[in-house]
Protein backbone atom coordinates (compact mmCIF):
# COMPACT_ATOMS: atom_id res chain seq x y z
CA UNK A 1 0.00 0.00 0.00
CA UNK A 2 1.37 3.31 -1.19
CA UNK A 3 0.50 6.76 0.67
CA UNK A 4 0.78 10.54 0.20
CA UNK A 5 0.05 11.77 3.65
CA UNK A 6 -1.21 15.16 5.08
CA UNK A 7 0.77 18.75 3.98
CA UNK A 8 2.85 17.24 7.21
CA UNK A 9 4.31 14.31 5.26
CA UNK A 10 3.34 11.61 8.19
CA UNK A 11 -0.20 10.26 8.50
CA UNK A 12 -2.28 12.08 10.73
CA UNK A 13 -3.84 9.75 13.55
CA UNK A 14 -7.20 10.14 11.27
CA UNK A 15 -5.81 9.01 8.44
CA UNK A 16 -4.23 5.79 10.27
CA UNK A 17 -7.62 4.90 11.63
CA UNK A 18 -9.54 5.61 8.23
CA UNK A 19 -6.87 3.37 6.39
CA UNK A 20 -7.35 1.06 8.66
CA UNK A 21 -11.23 1.06 8.45
CA UNK A 22 -11.09 0.87 5.05
CA UNK A 23 -8.37 -2.07 4.48
CA UNK A 24 -10.89 -4.13 6.94
CA UNK A 25 -14.05 -3.24 4.42
CA UNK A 26 -11.90 -4.72 1.83
CA UNK A 27 -10.80 -7.64 3.94
CA UNK A 28 -14.95 -8.12 4.82
CA UNK A 29 -15.80 -7.62 1.25
CA UNK A 30 -13.65 -10.60 0.28
CA UNK A 31 -14.97 -13.07 3.10
CA UNK A 32 -18.57 -12.09 2.46
CA UNK A 33 -18.23 -10.97 6.30
CA UNK A 34 -21.67 -9.16 6.33
CA UNK A 35 -21.62 -8.53 9.97
CA UNK A 36 -18.46 -6.52 9.88
CA UNK A 37 -19.47 -4.88 6.92
CA UNK A 38 -22.67 -4.02 8.75
CA UNK A 39 -20.62 -1.94 11.30
CA UNK A 40 -18.36 -0.25 8.46
CA UNK A 41 -21.24 0.96 6.01
CA UNK A 42 -23.20 4.01 6.60
CA UNK A 43 -27.15 3.42 6.34
CA UNK A 44 -26.84 6.58 3.62
CA UNK A 45 -24.34 4.36 1.62
CA UNK A 46 -23.87 5.14 -1.84
CA UNK A 47 -22.24 1.65 -3.06
CA UNK A 48 -21.20 2.32 -7.44
CA UNK A 49 -20.30 -0.70 -9.28
CA UNK A 50 -18.10 -0.60 -12.26
CA UNK A 51 -21.23 -1.14 -14.41
CA UNK A 52 -22.77 2.72 -13.28
CA UNK A 53 -25.06 0.81 -11.06
CA UNK A 54 -25.38 1.84 -7.56
CA UNK A 55 -26.64 -0.20 -4.23
CA UNK A 56 -27.00 1.33 -0.80
CA UNK A 57 -26.32 -0.66 2.50
CA UNK A 58 -29.21 -3.34 2.17
CA UNK A 59 -28.24 -4.31 -0.97
CA UNK A 60 -24.86 -4.74 -0.82
CA UNK A 61 -25.00 -6.86 2.59
CA UNK A 62 -27.65 -8.66 0.85
CA UNK A 63 -25.63 -9.94 -2.27
CA UNK A 64 -22.75 -10.52 -0.06
CA UNK A 65 -24.45 -12.82 2.14
CA UNK A 66 -26.74 -14.44 -0.19
CA UNK A 67 -23.62 -15.00 -2.49
CA UNK A 68 -25.02 -13.46 -5.11
CA UNK A 69 -21.73 -11.19 -5.39
CA UNK A 70 -18.52 -13.15 -4.53
CA UNK A 71 -14.98 -11.99 -4.54
CA UNK A 72 -12.25 -14.95 -5.05
CA UNK A 73 -9.43 -11.97 -5.25
CA UNK A 74 -9.25 -8.58 -4.09
CA UNK A 75 -6.68 -5.93 -3.97
CA UNK A 76 -6.32 -2.91 -3.31
CA UNK A 77 -3.55 -0.15 -2.98
CA UNK A 78 -4.11 3.88 -1.63
CA UNK A 79 -2.66 6.63 -3.76
CA UNK A 80 -3.84 9.46 -1.78
CA UNK A 81 -5.82 9.87 1.38
CA UNK A 82 -7.80 13.52 1.92
CA UNK A 83 -8.52 14.92 5.21
CA UNK A 84 -11.47 16.92 3.62
CA UNK A 85 -12.92 18.76 6.93
CA UNK A 86 -13.54 17.73 10.87
CA UNK A 87 -16.18 14.42 9.72
CA UNK A 88 -14.88 13.45 6.11
CA UNK A 89 -11.84 11.66 4.56
CA UNK A 90 -11.71 10.74 0.90
CA UNK A 91 -9.59 7.67 -0.14
CA UNK A 92 -7.91 7.69 -2.98
CA UNK A 93 -6.86 4.34 -4.27
CA UNK A 94 -6.70 1.34 -7.31
CA UNK A 95 -8.38 -2.26 -7.12
CA UNK A 96 -8.01 -5.04 -8.85
CA UNK A 97 -10.36 -7.98 -8.19
CA UNK A 98 -11.85 -11.19 -9.56
CA UNK A 99 -15.78 -11.80 -8.68
CA UNK A 100 -18.77 -13.38 -9.99
CA UNK A 101 -21.97 -11.45 -9.65
CA UNK A 102 -25.36 -12.76 -10.34
CA UNK A 103 -22.91 -15.97 -11.92
CA UNK A 104 -21.04 -13.56 -14.41
CA UNK A 105 -17.22 -13.67 -13.98
CA UNK A 106 -15.37 -10.73 -13.75
CA UNK A 107 -12.09 -9.59 -13.70
CA UNK A 108 -12.33 -5.70 -12.60
CA UNK A 109 -9.18 -3.15 -12.36
CA UNK A 110 -10.34 0.03 -11.49
CA UNK A 111 -9.55 3.86 -9.83
CA UNK A 112 -11.23 4.48 -6.82
CA UNK A 113 -12.91 7.11 -4.37
CA UNK A 114 -14.31 6.17 -0.76
CA UNK A 115 -15.99 8.62 0.96
CA UNK A 116 -15.63 7.96 4.71
CA UNK A 117 -17.72 10.19 7.66
CA UNK A 118 -18.04 10.03 11.09
CA UNK A 119 -20.97 9.23 12.20
CA UNK A 120 -22.33 12.31 14.52
CA UNK A 121 -24.07 9.58 16.86
CA UNK A 122 -21.51 7.19 17.71
CA UNK A 123 -18.29 9.40 16.76
CA UNK A 124 -17.33 6.19 14.29
CA UNK A 125 -16.26 6.36 11.21
CA UNK A 126 -18.52 4.55 8.28
CA UNK A 127 -17.91 4.03 4.30
CA UNK A 128 -21.13 6.32 3.11
CA UNK A 129 -19.59 6.50 -0.62
CA UNK A 130 -17.65 4.16 -2.90
CA UNK A 131 -17.04 4.84 -6.36
CA UNK A 132 -14.94 2.97 -9.05
CA UNK A 133 -14.05 3.84 -12.40
CA UNK A 134 -12.80 0.94 -14.92
CA UNK A 135 -8.95 1.19 -16.29
CA UNK A 136 -8.82 1.37 -19.93
CA UNK A 137 -7.63 -1.52 -20.99
CA UNK A 138 -4.54 -2.28 -23.01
Amino acid sequence: MTVEAGAGGAATAVETEVLRLDAERYRAFLNADVETLRELLDDRLGYGHSNTLRDGKAAVLEKLGSGTLRYSRLDHDVHEVVVAGADTVLVVGGMSAAAVSAGTPLELESVTLSVWARDPASGRWRLIAFQPTPRPKG
